[in-house]
């Protein structure tokens, strides 16, 4: 009786630890060598020895904690801990993408590291399994997210090749910033990575020897690269940091021994590089600041070298302030900036030395300035397009003065619909059967060379980008403060509409070229084609028939000032005042009263449909914002040297002030 209640018991005993979730663990992990536990309760992993994420899933054995789908997507809803000795590597092997969950709505799921991590070719990102897509955060940074730590004495972190994205928060207890090496991680490499839409790209604590290069850091919540409190001999080399909402690269508070080389950093929310708070000992070189609101600063830091960097566009370009001493400012070239080198002595900075900068046109605002490559035109103007279309039928259905009397067109109709837009290097074309001699390519690239002596940041953007609102921010507000113009003859009913916003709102337009904005288009994003609508004599509604030339008449008088002068390129037209011995080809004549006349070509010629028109250069403001017209052919002028001066020192100085209704 006695052996058989002993059995009983045993058979229990056993039975009962067969159930238990830490026993279960266990016994999953001898699957995988005996150093995987699975902590049920607690929802972790725990790794002990050298192992991937298809180890981890044989030895946990459960869908719930790791699944993964065919495309070697794996959903981790459990923290994974990395003890000491132990590595965990995530790499293409059987990977390539790990998302990541959050254990609750106040609690994430994240991997912790104090062993060794190794990750190369993949992507970790956050994920909500109810959405289906990654976690996003607000700007306070209170929504919790999945993230990445190294904890004090764990090896080093070889992290390459690899997308870390949407991970971290803002914790009051600190410690989940997205990717933190908290006391641990020294030696470190971070290759050839990007790290975007995190709370921060990258944050240290107490760590050195790290090696971050050749990372691309964008739209992170807070820093792109924040190596922080006591972090040292950290080189941060040939980075590329942009769009994050505070700055770029910055180490703070008791840092040392810290290099920034050759990174390049632009449109961060307060500066693009920054020694921080006792940063002493650490040298900025060869790095390229730009759109920043300061480019490089140094704050409450002493006995560093900033020097061989180049800052352009900055409302300051290298600020130095709050008890700053002993610092060495020399070698930089500041251009385009309100503020080259900014001193700011209330704070006791002192025993500064600066030498051998190089400060070129820093009394500017920065202007953001785009040139815009007229591609709608070209298409149009390409041979089997709407030319072709216009110069058979012209011998056979005269223009007359009531077009709705000819009859419609039928055929050929295929030279007027889905033509195709040009790609690749911005082109010069002619009309169809000539040889390409009209040198527009040639006057856009003068054009652009000369505005670049004032502001060498100049953005080509095309007439799509125009027709899809990438001229304006998300906010509505305009993302640039200038547009050049040239032969824009065909536009888009959006196009149009988003040129007269960005103008009304408050920045500037240069018309380059006469005949701009003279016929409408429709644009098909799936085969990326114009058609043409109205203009140019002509309609298309699936069949063809004469129409109005100028699409935009009477809105083209009230907010451009002027319209196209339609008198064919033979007709003899004389001007009086013709500074730059220019020879009739396309021009506007001015139509609005307001138009302020820069130059006025007092052209001469007998034709009753424009009796005592003004052929100009002018400007005039509407809305916010403030029209450049040079109201002739300006492509024909790109070897004039009185025209290019013109252009340099009348056209630009307007353009790069601020209008007259500007509130900036």
């Amino acid at each position: 009786m006695v052996i058989f209640a002993l059995s009983v018991l045993l058979v229990m005993v056993g039975l009962s630890m067969l159930l238990s979730p830490s026993i279960l663990g266990f016994v999953q992990a001898n699957a995988a060598g005996g150093c995987v536990n699975y902590e049920f309760s607690a929802n972790i992993i725990n790794v002990s020895c050298k192992v991937n994420l298809s180890e981890i899933y044989k030895a946990v054995n459960n869908k719930n904690v790791l699944e993964k789908d065919p495309h070697r997507v794996w959903i981790l809803n459990a923290t994974i801990k990395v003890n000491p000795r132990a590595t965990l590597i995530i790499n293409q092997t059987d990977t390539s993408w790990l998302k990541i969950t959050n254990k609750n709505n106040t609690e994430p799921n994240f991997i912790s590291v104090s062993g060794a991590l190794k990750i190369d070719g993949i992507k970790i990102t956050s994920w909500d399994p109810s959405s289906k897509n990654v976690i996003r955060q607000n700007v306070n940074g209170s929504i919790p997210r999945p993230y990445i730590i190294f904890h004090k004495g764990s090896q080093s972190a070889n992290i390459t090749n690899s997308e870390i994205a949407f991970l971290g928060y803002a914790s009051k207890s600190g410690g989940t910033n997205g990717f933190l090496y908290y006391h641990g991680g020294n030696g470190s490499s971070i290759l050839n990575n990007t790290f975007h839409d995190m709370w921060d790209g990258f944050y240290s604590d107490s760590v050195g020897f790290i090696t971050i290069k050749n990372n691309r850091y964008y739209n992170n919540l807070r820093y792109g690269i924040d190596p922080h409190s006591g972090s040292h001999d950290l080189t941060i080399i040939r980075n590329l940091v942009y769009n994050n909402s505070k700055i770029g690269i910055i180490c703070s508070q008791d840092c040392y021994n810290i290099q920034f080389s050759n990174n390049t950093v632009h449109d961060n929310g307060l500066a693009g590089l920054m020694f921080s708070i006792d940063t002493n000992n650490s040298i900025a070189k060869n790095n390229y600041a730009y759109h920043e609101k300061i480019g490089i600063s140094i704050y409450q830091s002493s006995n560093d070298k900033v020097y061989d960097n180049l800052v352009k566009s900055t409302n300051r370009g290298i600020y130095v302030a709050g008890r700053s001493s002993g610092n060495h400012i020399y070698n930089n070239t500041i251009t385009n900036g309100a503020v080259g080198l900014y001193l700011h002595l209330d704070n006791n900075s002192r025993n500064n030395i600066y030498e051998n900068n190089n400060l070129k046109n820093i009394t500017h605002s920065n202007k953001r300035i785009a040139f815009v490559e007229n591609t709608f035109t070209y298409a149009a103007y390409r041979n089997s397009s709407f030319y072709n279309f216009y110069n058979f039928y012209k011998k056979y259905i005269p223009i007359t003065e009531n077009p709705s009397t000819v009859s419609t067109i039928t055929t050929g109709l295929n030279l007027l619909k889905n033509r195709p837009i040009p790609h690749g290097p911005f082109p010069y074309y002619a009309h169809p059967g000539q040889p390409p001699s009209i040198p527009y390519i040639e006057y856009f690239r003068v054009l652009l060379q000369h505005v670049k002596t004032k502001d060498p940041l100049v953005t080509n953007i095309t007439d799509v980008d125009v027709h899809e609102g990438k001229i304006f921010r998300t906010n509505g507000s305009n993302a640039y403060d200038i547009l050049f113009l040239f032969h824009n003859e065909y536009v888009t009913q959006s196009e149009y509409n988003n040129l007269r916003q960005f103008l009304s709102n408050g920045s500037i337009i240069v018309f380059t070229e006469a005949n701009a904005l003279y016929a409408e288009v429709n644009y098909n994003k799936t085969n990326d084609t114009i058609t043409l609508v109205r203009g140019h004599e002509w309609r298309f509604d699936g069949s063809a028939s004469r129409s109005i030339g100028e699409r935009w008449l009477d809105e083209n008088k009230e907010w451009t000032g002027s319209n196209f002068l339609d008198i064919p390129s033979t007709s003899n037209i004389t001007y009086k005042n013709n500074p730059f011995n220019y020879v009739h080809g396309e021009e506007q004549y001015v139509t609005n009263p307001h138009a302020k006349i820069l130059l006025d070509y007092r052209a001469s010629f007998s034709l009753d449909k424009y009796p005592n028109v003004t052929v100009a250069t002018y400007q005039m403001n509407y809305g916010k914002g403030k029209i450049i017209n040079l109201g002739i052919w300006g492509h024909e002028l790109i070897k004039n040297a009185a025209f290019l001066n013109y252009f340099d020192n009348v056209i630009m100085p307007i353009a790069l002030s601020s209008t007259d209704k500007i509130k900036r």
